[in-house]
């Protein structure tokens, strides 16, 4: 892998290199990951750590070798990687069936053989049960990893059958110093991280840029509203953009407003002066913010359906305008 090895993975690596070292890998793991934390680096990780050749004991995998090179692309012939369909939310149950018939085959190096389901939680009912089978009856040398971000909504048969490994969240200065080793020292990955919920591997798949264009139209609408005005340009265009993260960005505005209402430190303090309204905002109706950000919240659950989206953004911000006029007492 060419970007510097994520830091707060490392001891997790160390602890999967020596299991490979003692052939004591488990067949099934489960990568129980913060969002964007690198879940699915790991898994790469793990199955070079199983798939290289020129490994030696201790070591970390070459990382240059053709079996190395192939994983890191997904086009290692014993690497089975599992996601759902570009246009889709789930994992189909025909998938998992497909990956228990090629798991039944001989390897094709003759060796060991890493399946990747990610993310896991994206598994109904049906493919939950197909990949069940594989689990208690898995074919020799196989290694099935599981990656999620949410393992409550795993059924509990699958949990029980697999070893958990808890990945952690880098602290925020990690986090940043990671970004610009691996993406670039020149830019400014605060705003990626913020809307990226701190996962660094998410925040870099959103450009810098970008992040920053996002963060300043959500302050610029805060600002219309608290003049008075009408929110529906910001609804029109914020409808028609990335919806998802204008919703996060005017989310962490209102944590942090909350946190500052309650006389706690905000969270998103690395977005610096303008995650602020600048003009003195009071303290408000905590229990207003909290019913925005519900609201907030229930519109970000519906994006994937056919929901009027503007009409939502507009009745979402005609809601935060009232709750903005309101002081606590």
């Amino acid at each position: 892998m060419t970007s510097p090895n994520p830091p707060w993975l490392g001891p997790i690596v160390a602890q999967l290199t020596s299991l490979a070292d003692r052939n004591r890998m488990p067949h099934a793991l489960l990568l129980h990951e913060s969002r964007g934390c690198g879940g699915e680096w790991l898994a790469l990780q793990t199955a070079m750590l199983l798939l290289c050749r020129k490994r030696e004991a201790g070591n970390a995998p070459c990382g240059t070798c053709p079996d190395c090179r192939r994983v890191v692309h997904r086009e290692h012939p014993d690497l089975l990687w599992t996601e759902p369909d570009a246009d889709k939310q789930q994992l189909r149950v025909d998938q998992i069936r497909e990956l228990g018939a090629e798991l039944a085959l001989t390897t094709h190096g003759g060796g060991a053989r890493v399946a990747v389901v990610t993310p896991a939680e994206s598994m109904n009912a049906a493919a939950a049960n197909a990949l069940l089978k594989s689990l208690e009856e898995p074919p020799p040398g196989t290694v099935i990893i599981l990656v999620t971000a949410d393992a409550s909504r795993l059924p509990a048969t699958i949990r029980s059958r697999c070893q958990r490994i808890r990945l952690p969240r880098p602290d925020r200065s990690t986090a940043l110093q990671w970004l610009a080793q691996a993406h670039g020292a020149s830019e400014d990955w605060s705003a990626a991280l913020d809307l990226a919920g701190g996962g660094p591997f998410a925040a870099a798949c959103i450009p810098a840029d970008q992040a920053r264009a996002i963060r300043q139209d959500v302050i610029d609408a805060l600002q219309h509203l608290q003049r008075g005005e009408h929110p529906g340009n910001a609804a029109v265009h914020w409808a028609q953009a990335d919806t998802a993260l204008y919703l996060v960005a005017l989310e962490n505005w209102l944590t942090d407003r909350i946190f500052s209402a309650a006389g706690d430190r905000p969270q998103f303090s690395g977005q610096g002066e303008p995650a602020h309204l600048q003009d003195g905002v009071p303290a408000r109706n905590i229990v207003e913010l909290l019913a925005v950000q519900r609201e907030l919240a229930r519109i970000r659950s519906q994006l994937a359906t056919p929901i009027n989206r503007k009409m939502a953004i507009e009745a979402l911000l005609w809601h935060l305008a009232m709750a903005l006029q309101r002081r606590t007492a």
